[in-house]
């Protein structure tokens, strides 16, 4: 009995690991906040899942509720991605549109190789600059 609850508990891990790896797979997170919690970002990407060796499009929200500055500066925003592994970026530029209300789209992204990738986002307004990063695996 003890030997099937240990073989019952072990596969149940293994087996919700698994799922939830293969489920996560170039997925990105609904919301991220910077570092310092000044700035919540909402992202959307096209398309979902990300896609190996494809151009795909981030499109990003700001709320910078919680920035200290109250000034009417707009936000502004800059993202990349890189392999930390490799020490290497992407091949393609990242362009940055400005959409108005403190939404972006980031267009030229193009992930050419399987692996974690981090995405930063840098993102501004007035004095106040913080990063937020994700990590993808695909």
């Amino acid at each position: 009995m003890h030997r099937a609850l240990v073989i019952a508990c072990w596969f149940a891990t293994f087996a919700s690991g698994v799922a939830h790896a293969e489920g996560s797979m170039g997925v990105l997170p609904a919301q991220i906040v910077s570092k310092e919690g000044s700035f919540r970002l909402t992202l959307q990407s096209n398309p979902a899942p990300l896609p190996l060796n494809e151009l795909f499009e981030i499109t990003v929200s700001v709320d910078a509720s919680a920035a200290a500055d109250d000034s009417i500066n707009p936000v502004w925003l800059r993202g990349n991605a890189e392999m930390p592994e490799h020490k290497h970026g992407m091949n393609t530029r990242v362009i940055v549109e400005q959409l108005g209300d403190g939404r972006f789209v980031l267009k030229g992204l193009l992930f050419h190789m399987r692996g974690e990738w981090l995405i930063t986002f840098d993102v501004a307004k007035g004095r106040v600059h913080e990063q937020a990063t994700v990590r993808i695996e695909l």
